[in-house]
């Protein structure tokens, strides 16, 4: 079921039983499988009578420090990028305005401050040179991963700060394709803040917590709870905030696939 807010996962009895909708609708099952990071799932889904304490401190210490925005782009035709020579099977993989390990240094440092550079690391893709029907025909998109952006800043808002961001990432752009800022259409920055509470990563992080040694293999998601089960029967977790972790792979439900029919078996 598709475009079904859940409100709540049911337990009755230790037990998961199925969740409520936002609407009111209840479904039962005798598996709840959750992709949503530690703190969705269990500080906002189940109710915290049902947690430990110890249980609940472990996962509101998981830390998630998100250092990314990211802007879409509608562009009106391809810009040419310096070095590609019009060969736009070259732009079908990622871009990368890296030139150099100091230039990526220089870019993180800042957060560390809650600020960000003006000489942003940006990993870009074309996704409609893999598939034209996400477009227009001769049309575009452009999608930008901004790095590093702090989820906390200093000084000032994300609101406020969201056209800078953008004035910020089409200059940088345009310093390797002169062309791109004229065949913009429409331009879409998601702030970090805006990961958080439109997409539910917390503090703006993809990865529903740091890929660090203490948030990592048998500690991830948190110590004592690596087997993709949850807290009491009939809960298990299969997200980013599973072992292996980050990347779009699919091995973290593919693992939690198997440990519960394991257990169903």
């Amino acid at each position: 079921m598709t475009n079904a807010k859940v409100a709540k996962i049911n337990v009755h009895a230790g037990k998961a039983t199925g969740v409520t909708l936002a609407n009111g609708d209840q479904i039962l099952a005798e598996t709840i499988i959750s992709a949503t990071d530690m703190r969705t799932t269990f500080l906002k889904l189940v109710d915290p009578f049902y947690l430990e304490a110890k249980f609940i401190k472990h996962v509101k210490n998981i830390k998630h420090q998100g250092t990314m925005a990211r802007m879409h782009f509608a562009l009106d035709r391809l810009p040419t990028f310096f070095g590609i020579n019009g060969d736009s099977q070259l732009l079908s993989g990622h871009i990368q305005i890296a030139p150099t390990i100091e230039y990526i240094q220089k870019a993180s440092d800042f957060v560390k401050y809650g600020e960000y550079s003006e000489q942003p690391y940006l990993d870009m893709q074309i996704p409609t040179l893999i598939d034209p029907s996400l477009a227009p025909d001769g049309k575009h998109i452009l999608s930008v991963t901004v790095k590093y952006m702090p989820y906390k800043l200093r000084n000032g808002n994300w609101d406020e700060l969201r056209a800078e961001i953008g004035k910020l990432v089409i200059d940088t752009i345009s310093a390797y394709a002169p062309d791109f800022r004229q065949y913009i259409q429409h331009v879409k920055v998601i702030t970090p803040l805006e990961m958080e509470d439109v997409y539910s990563l917390p503090e703006g992080s993809p990865v529903h917590g740091d890929m660090a040694l203490n948030q990592f293999m048998w500690m991830r998601p948190i110590p004592g709870y690596a087997q993709y089960r949850g807290p009491f029967e009939g809960l298990y977790m299969c997200s980013v905030a599973t072992h292996p972790g980050c990347g779009v792979t699919g091995i973290s439900g593919k693992i939690a696939a198997r440990q519960i029919l394991k257990d169903l078996d």
